[in-house]
């Protein structure tokens, strides 16, 4: 088994948090039900303070992924049961991996473009030869690639070089135990209710990674996930989303569209890792700040209504500045998006709402969902 994380942990990944996916909160939960032995042992109040968490720390995490590496115990047994059994164990190890790989794979990719420091803290770096506003160029390095996959000792997921993740046989078996052979977006097309569409999903993919109130999120692969509709408000977001833009796709700053049901059941589209703060310093060269006041501004100016300069003034970029940052070839794309599309500004300035990728080898910032815009919101939503 090949191991991403260092004992004492990745520095890096200290104070952040991981949402625990619907699915798996729904076996925790089922798990916790089922149980009747001791209610004052540790496992059992320990697996209550989980599902009363809406995200679990990375201190957690650790614990967790300590626990389950050393466990040689019985995995029908109550204590490995209410540490959240294989479910948890595959969750934890996978997120883990995925959160530590990505971090590797990034400061390796600064230091193969050339970037200096690339593995020193940033309060390590030399301010003087920092650039604020240039953003990192970076390469990803594939080299050996197949015959890490011809070994089969691990499971290499290029994609779009967006990642790379490594996992046990004993992981491997886990997930494709969940996902069997047999969905079909046919079949899964061809099912009449909101309900048995969900089902079958579930029958075939295993459990969600993420849930909203009008669609529900089914990973098929590294790559790639299913976003299912669970109401016509799902079925208008997923006619949004789906819908063939030219323009939009030029501007590249949503996450690809494989394929899709025509009647907006359900798309399958490009899975992208949630961003985080410092990553739009990297891509954009801007603090998330700045960028979220960019796109208010580019809001207000494109709306030109006074009550909107009145409401966010506080948060307006003074002239000089907003010409300067629209001349930018990072930010051109993201100017263009907010003056031409009618998403709603609550949507489009928080964190959750963005993902960071992979395209022509430099790392991006993509807008997760764009499939509710303001008619919509309309429509579905202010009743």
């Amino acid at each position: 088994m090949i191991h991403l994380l260092f004992e004492g942990g990745n520095s890096d990944l200290k104070g952040r948090t991981f949402p625990l996916p619907d699915g798996i909160r729904k076996l925790l939960k089922e798990i916790l039900n089922n149980y009747d032995g001791d209610r004052n042992v540790e496992g059992y109040k320990r697996l209550n303070n989980i599902l009363d968490m809406k995200t679990i720390s990375y201190q957690e995490m650790k614990r967790l992924k300590n626990y389950f590496d050393n466990f040689n115990g019985d995995i029908n047994s109550d204590e490995y049961k209410l540490n959240g059994g294989d479910a948890l164990k595959t969750w934890v190890n996978n997120t883990l991996n995925t959160a530590t790989t990505s971090i590797r794979n990034f400061k390796q990719a600064k230091k193969d473009a050339g970037i200096p420091n690339a593995f020193i803290k940033s309060h390590n770096k030399d301010r003087q030869t920092h650039n604020k506003l240039k953003p990192t160029q970076a390469k990803f390095n594939t080299n050996d690639i197949s015959n890490r996959i011809k070994d089969n000792t691990s499971i290499k997921y290029e994609g779009r070089q967006r990642k790379t993740i490594y996992i046990s046989e004993q992981q491997y078996r886990l997930i494709k135990e969940a996902q069997d052979a047999t969905f079909n977006v046919n079949e899964l097309s061809a099912i009449n209710s909101f309900r048995g569409r969900y089902n079958y999903c579930l029958q075939h993919l295993g459990p969600t990674i993420g849930k909203g109130s009008s669609r529900t999120i089914f990973q098929l692969s590294d790559e790639r996930v299913l976003k299912l509709a669970i109401n016509t408000k799902g079925i208008a977001q997923n006619e949004q989303e789906g819908r063939y833009d030219y323009y939009l796709e030029r501007l590249d700053i949503t996450p690809q569209i494989f394929e899709k049901d025509e009647d907006g059941k359900w798309l399958i589209s490009e899975y992208v890792l949630p961003a985080k703060k410092q990553d739009f310093q990297e891509c954009l060269g801007i603090d998330e700040k700045t960028f979220f006041n960019f796109l208010i501004t580019s809001w207000v100016n494109a709306h030109g209504h006074q009550k909107y300069k009145y409401v966010y003034g506080g948060r307006l970029l003074n002239d000089e500045l907003f010409y300067e940052l629209t001349e930018r070839e990072e930010l051109m794309n993201w100017y263009d998006y907010i003056s031409n599309y009618d998403m709603p500004l609550g949507d489009i300035i928080v964190r959750r709402n963005y993902g960071m990728t992979v395209r022509n080898g430099d790392p991006v910032i993509v807008l997760l969902d764009n499939g509710l815009t303001d008619e919509i919101y309309n429509n579905y939503y202010k009743r």
